[in-house]
């Protein structure tokens, strides 16, 4: 089987400064873990680290660009919350851009991730007063409001633990309730999600209170959305008995931080003295109006991306 070989570049946000060298020289400081290279993001002898980030970067041989990005996720995903854990300090990488380049190719993908100001959600009259009545009724435990307040609060980037505290905050609801714990969860999520979170040994809640991390599947629903929809839709029919609560916002739970949007595609330099670099990508698309970066081109041929 021919194997092609790829070039990754990923960008790291984290508050773990870099500042030792291994090789004894005066260039910037750099270290290496199963293949993979870590290097400040941007650095110089008098300043030290000058951005919260650095770049990690490996070349893989795959078969296809799909199997070498695996390989390298699986690097990233073993490296990087064992430095968060030996640095004590903020490390991401899933909400960050990156490259990818074939060698012999003269095209990339690249995926441009930006932070984006939060868009705030308006606090009507209708809203006060659905506040006035959740502030005088004494069935609904604290304890909920507590760990709601703290799950909204949480940038969406740490999903499992966010889905930790909604789940502390359902049961904290069902502290109070008359019947069993079980049923009235079940009455507020519906049979279907109930099963999905709650059920024995299998359910997400008992496997991440248990050890157990989220699989890939568990990544291809928004569970937060879901909860929350029921949740809102509990409170319309059995606090306010009436639709008071907008169950149709679009993206609920939203925070002062960790707002992004991101696109991938396929580009190429428009002339060769352009290099194929993700630090030289991300600051022409800082310097450009539409984060369109300057010198390079999208490549629309699907002969081409086809065979990266």
């Amino acid at each position: 089987m021919l194997m092609a070989k790829y070039t990754f570049q990923r960008k790291i946000a984290t508050l773990n400064d870099l500042e030792f060298k291994l090789d004894g020289t005066d260039s910037s400081p750099k270290f290496m873990v199963d293949g993979v290279s870590f290097t400040p993001w941007d650095f110089n002898m008098r300043d030290g680290n000058c951005e919260y980030a650095w770049l990690a970067e490996t070349k893989i041989s795959a078969r296809d660009v799909n199997a070498a990005n695996a390989t390298f996720a699986k690097k990233l995903a073993r490296i990087l919350p064992r430095i968060a854990f030996t640095g004590g300090a903020y490390v991401n990488y899933l909400y960050e851009s990156f490259l990818i380049t074939k060698e012999n190719c003269d095209i990339g993908y690249f995926r441009h991730l930006s932070s984006e100001d939060p868009v705030p959600l308006m606090f009507t009259v209708d809203k006060l007063a659905d506040l006035r009545i959740l502030v005088d009724n004494e069935e609904i435990p604290n304890e909920f409001f507590y760990y709601w307040n703290d799950a909204t609060n949480l940038l969406r980037i740490s999903y499992s633990a966010r889905l930790q505290l909604i789940f502390s905050a359902l049961e904290a609801l069902a502290k109070k309730q008359p019947c069993k714990k079980h049923i009235f969860l079940e009455g507020v999520l519906g049979k279907d999600l109930h099963d999905q979170i709650y059920a024995r040994k299998v359910g997400l809640r008992h496997r991440l209170s248990h050890g157990e991390y989220l699989t890939f599947d568990d990544t291809k629903e928004d569970y937060v959305k879901r909860i929350w929809k029921k949740v809102m839709d509990y409170f319309n029919t059995n606090i306010f008995r009436q639709t008071l609560l907008n169950m149709d916002i679009v993206d609920p739970m939203r925070t002062l931080g960790g707002n992004y949007v991101s696109g991938g595609r396929f580009l190429r330099p428009k002339s060769a003295g352009a290099p194929l670099a993700l630090k030289i990508l991300l600051e022409s698309c800082k310097n450009s109006e539409n984060n369109v970066p300057d010198d390079y081109e999208w490549v629309v041929d699907n002969e081409a991306t086809d065979t990266f």
